[in-house]
């Protein structure tokens, strides 16, 4: 049975996240330090543990415990206004905390990471964007991610894990009753 991290899973995209993986039996522990998320999305029936990217040592012993073989990093700080207010909070956060946690998974089971990023890192533009597109972040959001994204790559390579980057635009969705919605069209008669 697959073991999955995944980091800010008390967050939107990771609560959600989690609860698919859960519904496929899969082994979920959750890394979250609460800053942002709420335990209260939390799966019940996910491992939980409060903790900082930062807190190499203690991510590394989960993940040898768990023997955790996927990564999937969420945990990151996304607002602009605030990114421009407060620029070495989203390096620190979103960078360092990025080179920290895959630091903690070098030479471990972990074979797989998936990095959580944004289309901010394209910036302003009028064409139909694309994955070739180049880059040009305008805000230190942006520019942390893409110096994650460079991170991720880096690493990675470095250390010998595959790696999936994503970069997504405004994230919606709606959990109903417990179960997500799945986005599918019920027909009738």
């Amino acid at each position: 049975m697959r073991n999955i991290l995944v980091t800010g899973g008390a967050g939107y995209i990771g609560s959600i996240l989690s609860f698919y993986l859960l519904n496929k039996n899969l082994n979920v522990f959750i890394i979250d330090n609460l800053s942002r998320g709420h335990k209260k999305l939390i799966n019940k029936k996910a491992s939980f543990f409060k903790l900082s990217l930062k807190n190499s040592k203690e991510i590394r012993k989960i993940v040898i415990q768990k023997k955790i073989d996927t990564v999937i990093h969420l945990a990151a700080f996304i607002k602009v206004d605030e990114s421009i207010k407060n620029p070495s909070l989203y390096l620190k956060n979103n960078v360092e905390g990025t080179i920290s946690l895959i630091e903690s998974v070098k030479n471990t089971l972990v074979k797989r990471l998936i990095f959580s990023s944004s289309s901010s890192v394209y910036g302003k533009t009028k064409k139909k964007i694309s994955e070739t597109n180049k880059t040009k972040p305008i805000s230190p959001y942006g520019k942390s991610k893409l110096q994650a994204e460079k991170k991720v790559i880096k690493l990675c390579e470095k250390y010998n894990l595959n790696n999936v980057i994503l970069r997504y635009f405004n994230v919606v969705g709606a959990q109903v009753k417990k179960k997500p919605y799945l986005g599918q069209i019920n027909k009738t008669g």
